[in-house]
Parts: C-alpha cells; sequence; structure tokens
C-alpha cells in the first residue's frame, strides 16, 4: 500500500459525514475514468 491511498482512505474514514451524502452513482463515473479497469462497474 502506498501513503497517497492510505491517506485518501483516511479522509473518507474521518470525514464519513460528509461522505454519507454522497450518493454511489456521482462517485462511481469519477472512479472509473481515473484508471482503465478489467471490468466495468
Amino acid at each position: 500500500m502506498g501513503d497517497q491511498w492510505l491517506s485518501d482512505s483516511l479522509l473518507v474514514y474521518i470525514e464519513r459525514d460528509i461522505f454519507a451524502c454522497i450518493e454511489n452513482e456521482a462517485i462511481m463515473p469519477r472512479f472509473q475514468n481515473m484508471k482503465p479497469r478489467r471490468g466495468q462497474l
């Protein structure tokens, strides 16, 4: 695991009240555009 990945994971955990209000449908396209994946989410 890299430091950036851990930092991103902790940010989401610490700010979970904010992220609980965000729908998964808003997150998935951004995640898919970050890097090519084997399968479509």
